[in-house]
């Protein structure tokens, strides 16, 4: 095997790596590509023209492809890295975000951590609200973790550790959720399960979605990810990154990442020595901003919305739909513009707005955050379309998102009961069937798909994923099967 590449060959792997992952290799990481293409191609007995061919068109879980982004990416984490932004966390962001939802009748945290390699960061953030108990009967969490490393997110999913990882750990925290067997920690269960890790190439921008619950985030933490893209798609990133965070939500970057953004809804600020990002507050349209006036109990929540719906004030005189109007709309939609989607549409003064239009709007509300809303909307647009799969699916949606399971699972059959063919809510209802431990059916549901998604073609259009072809869709459920499953085993093991 030759030990040294042609600068041509090793050019193409840059490219490649560009266009699949976004990735831009710097020039003082050149030698090290050079290494990991050697290393790789003599681990499995080709030559490196051959791996570029066989890179080029195997999906990103494939164990060549996998050993090639492991070489590139540093991977480095460890438990409370940098101590000044976990004291900004601890002592200020998070106390500031649960005395503001303490104020709302219904309200759910929602950190992710874009690019958590191993799983110590958000892991880190989990322990940290373990400790503040006194908001849990009324405030729900959820913390998402992802990478494009899928040999970091097997680790972060099994969940154990070495002594390296806890270098700037408060010794409080490894005793209190970590249990040592022999040279490795296993971290607490209750912690464990309270962090959902995907794969998700942020460059790939299937976000914000409620399909993939990255949307109306109070924290984004993109630490030390930015180093390895250009300006142009840094800027693209923190524009996803806008749209995907609630209003005032807060994105913190690494400190040797570098801050760069075009977005008007972005403002830099600073606590102490961390400095951050937080989202401007939106003027919300009439149709959600009485949500804080809302009555706690679920019944009289669905009542009461369902009656303001239908009761809104709008022009009383009959009015026809623009043709341009929902081209228009499904143009904000597409820019991720969810709050102008919402008041243009109540600006225009229709008395009745078309099915297309109705389900533009639960997308939307959804996508803000406003859940119960949502739900409202499907249950108020189901009694004029009961034979709807797509009501049913998006109020599926909605009622997991509200920890509601049961009535999401149903919702979900009832979906796939109208429209057998509906690869979204089967994706749902497998995972949904994972989380509650019914294992066979939903691991079956799941390679079903696997199965509808490799006859289809890879530029395919897969309804419900609009930034997502089959292709793409496809490599995504291997990659969770595929974690799911060794996870199991390793679980089995210990």
């Amino acid at each position: 095997m030759d030990s040294i590449l042609d600068a041509a060959i090793v050019n193409q792997f840059i490219g490649l790596l560009q266009s699949r992952l976004g990735i831009a290799i710097k020039n003082h990481q050149y030698s090290e590509l050079q290494k990991t293409i050697l290393n790789t191609a003599a681990q499995f007995n080709i030559k490196p023209v051959d791996l570029l061919k066989k890179m080029s068109v195997c999906q990103e879980n494939d164990p060549i492809f996998e050993s090639i982004i492991i070489g590139v990416t540093v991977g480095e984490s460890y438990f409370f890295r940098d101590t000044d932004q976990f004291e900004f966390l601890e002592h200020f962001l998070i106390p500031d975000i649960i005395s503001r939802k303490l104020q709302l009748p219904f309200s759910t945290l929602r950190i992710w951590s874009a690019g958590c390699s191993s799983g110590e960061e958000i892991y880190s953030i989990a322990m940290l609200l373990n400790e503040c108990s006194f908001y849990k009967e009324k405030i729900k969490v959820q913390l998402i973790g992802s990478d494009i490393n899928c040999d970091a997110l097997r680790r972060a999913k099994e969940g154990a550790y070495t002594e390296w990882s806890f270098r700037s750990t408060p010794e409080h925290y490894r005793k209190k959720y970590f249990t040592q067997k022999e040279n490795r920690y296993y971290l607490n269960e209750t912690i464990k399960n309270s962090v959902q890790f995907n794969y998700v190439n942020i460059n790939n921008f299937t976000y914000p979605s409620i399909i993939n619950g990255i949307f109306a985030l109070d924290v984004i933490l993109c630490r030390n990810v930015f180093i390895y893209f250009d300006i142009d798609r840094i800027k693209r990133i923190m524009k996803q990154f806008s749209a995907s965070l609630c209003a005032d939500g807060c994105l913190i970057l690494g400190a040797s990442d570098p801050a760069i953004f075009s977005s008007n809804d972005l403002e830099r600020c600073q606590y102490q020595s961390t400095y951050y990002f937080k989202k401007a507050a939106v003027t919300l349209s009439a149709e959600f901003n009485h949500l804080k006036e809302i009555p706690t109990h679920a019944s009289t929540i669905k009542q009461n919305l369902v009656t303001e719906i239908l009761t809104a004030k709008k022009t009383q005189a009959p009015s026809l739909i623009n043709p341009d109007f929902e081209v228009h709309l499904n143009q904000l939609m597409n820019e991720n513009k969810f709050e102008n989607v919402l008041y243009y549409i109540n600006q225009n003064n229709i008395n009745k707005l078309t099915y297309e239009i109705e389900l533009i709007r639960i997308r939307c509300l959804a996508n803000l955050g406003f859940i119960q809303l949502a739900e409202s909307h499907c249950i108020s647009l189901l009694k004029t379309h009961t034979l709807s799969s797509e009501i049913y699916y998006l109020l599926g949606l909605c009622q997991s998102e509200l920890k509601q399971l049961d009535a999401a699972e149903a919702s979900f059959r009832k979906a796939l009961f109208l429209d057998q063919h509906y690869i979204a809510a089967q994706i749902q209802l497998g995972n949904l069937l994972l989380r509650q431990h019914n294992k066979t059916e939903g691991l079956r549901l799941l390679k079903r798909c696997l199965d509808v998604l490799n006859n289809l073609s890879e530029d395919h259009k897969v309804k419900d994923y609009p930034h997502m072809d089959a292709g793409k869709l496809q490599q995504l459920l291997k990659n969770e099967l595929s974690l799911y499953q060794e996870v199991e085993e390793l679980n089995d093991k210990t």
